[in-house]
C-alpha cells in the first residue's frame, strides 16, 4: 500500500470513502468521469469493453472478475466494480454484454458489515436496494447469475454467457492451482485498501477469520433485520430474469 493511501486509510474510514463512491456514481456522467479516476482501470467502460460483469458489493464480483481474467487474460478487456446500475445502463446502451451477479441480501449485508465495520447497516441496505431497484428495469436484458453460481463453476457462468451473447471468452477452469492464483489476485486488490492484517476479514475469498451472518445479525435492531428480510422481495423479483 502507498504512503498516500496509508494516510487515506488512517484519517478517511472506508465507509465515508464509500459513501463518496457511490454518491459520484450515481448518474450516467458523473459516473463515467469517476470512472476515469480508477487507478485500476476496473470500473471504466471503453471502445475495448468486450463485457461488464456487476453486482452490489460482496456478491462475488471480485471472484468473478479474477476468473474471468485468469481465462482469458488480459488481451479481452472486462469491466467490474463501479457497484452501480449505471454501468449496467451504460455497457447496454454501447451493446456490450452485461452479466449481473446477485446473492441473497442477508448473506450480501452481513458480508459488508465485516468487510466495512463503521459502516451503519442502514447505509448497506440503502446500498442494495438502490442497486437492484435500478438494474430490475433492464433485467430482462442483462444475463442474471447467482453468488452460488459464480462460486461454484465460473466456467459454466461463461459458458452460459457465451450461448447468450454469442460470444466466445473461454471458460474458466476449477483446479488447486488456478483457486490459488485467484487468491492471490484477490488479496492483491484487497491490499489497496487493507492492511495486511485485515485479509482474514475482508478477502473476497473463504477465510476462517469471518464471524457468522446470524452472529451479525443478532447484534442488529430487530426493525434492521426486517428491512434486510424486505428486500427478499426485491432478491426475488430480479431472480424472475434468470
Amino acid at each position: 500500500m502507498s504512503a498516500v493511501r496509508r494516510l487515506v486509510r488512517k484519517f478517511i474510514p472506508v465507509y465515508w470513502r464509500s459513501r463518496v463512491h457511490f454518491a459520484l456514481v450515481r448518474t450516467p456522467v458523473v459516473a463515467e468521469l469517476f470512472a476515469y479516476t480508477d487507478r485500476t482501470g476496473f470500473s471504466r467502460i471503453t471502445r475495448e469493453t468486450k463485457l461488464v460483469i456487476e453486482g452490489c458489493p460482496r456478491s462475488g464480483n471480485s471472484y468473478a472478475l479474477a476468473a474471468f481474467r485468469y481465462a482469458n487474460g488480459a488481451r479481452v478487456k472486462v469491466t467490474s466494480h463501479r457497484h452501480s446500475p449505471t454501468a449496467v445502463r451504460t455497457g447496454l446502451r454501447r451493446g456490450i454484454p452485461v452479466m449481473v451477479i446477485i446473492r441473497h441480501p442477508r448473506a450480501t449485508i452481513t458480508s459488508g458489515l465485516q468487510y466495512y465495520p463503521d459502516q451503519p447497516p442502514q447505509w448497506a441496505i440503502e446500498v442494495y436496494r438502490a442497486f437492484y431497484e435500478g438494474v430490475l428495469p433492464v433485467a430482462d436484458r442483462v444475463m442474471i447469475v447467482t453468488f452460488e453460481e459464480v462460486i461454484a463453476d465460473m466456467g459454466e457462468v461463461i459458458r452460459r454467457a457465451n450461448a447468450r451473447f454469442g460470444t466466445s471468452f473461454a471458460e474458466y477452469v476449477r483446479s488447486e492451482e488456478s483457486e490459488a492464483a485467484l487468491r492471490a489476485t484477490i488479496d492483491q486488490w484487497a491490499l489497496e485498501n487493507f492492511e495486511e492484517a485485515e485479509l482474514p476479514r475482508i478477502s473476497g475469498m473463504p477465510s476462517g477469520g469471518r464471524k457468522s451472518a446470524d452472529e451479525l445479525l443478532g447484534a442488529l435492531d430487530p426493525e434492521l433485520v426486517a428491512q434486510i428480510d424486505e428486500l427478499d422481495k426485491l432478491y426475488n423479483a430480479v431472480l424472475l430474469h434468470r
